[in-house]
């Protein structure tokens, strides 16, 4: 799958990280997802592509983000995954930086 196209996402779906870049919008309507673990070292970027059907991904779980986050069209968010070590940071989608 191309990196740029575009992607649906459903209520309550574990999104698995496969590529850089994931873009899309939530069907029907509005969405809460969340992010399977991923690879150790992983950085990922996921776009939102709609003001209506946005994508929020919480602060919990593997997430360790600012806050809560919602995408529409054009916001993104910058994520790491960490395994573990040194960090103190065990299984965790990290957040590097957003743009909403």
């Amino acid at each position: 799958m191309d990196p740029t196209s575009s992607e649906t996402y459903t209520a309550a779906q574990v999104l698995t990280v496969t590529k850089s870049l994931h873009v899309g919008e939530g069907t029907p309507g509005a969405v809460t997802i969340t992010l399977a673990n991923g690879v150790d070292g992983r950085v990922f970027r996921l776009m939102g592509t709609d003001d209506v059907n946005t994508i929020t991904v919480l602060n919990s779980g593997n997430m360790l983000l600012r806050s809560d986050v919602t995408l529409g069209l054009g916001d993104s968010i910058l994520l790491m995954f960490i395994l573990g070590g040194v960090t103190g940071i065990v299984n965790k989608w990290v957040e590097l930086s957003r743009s909403t």
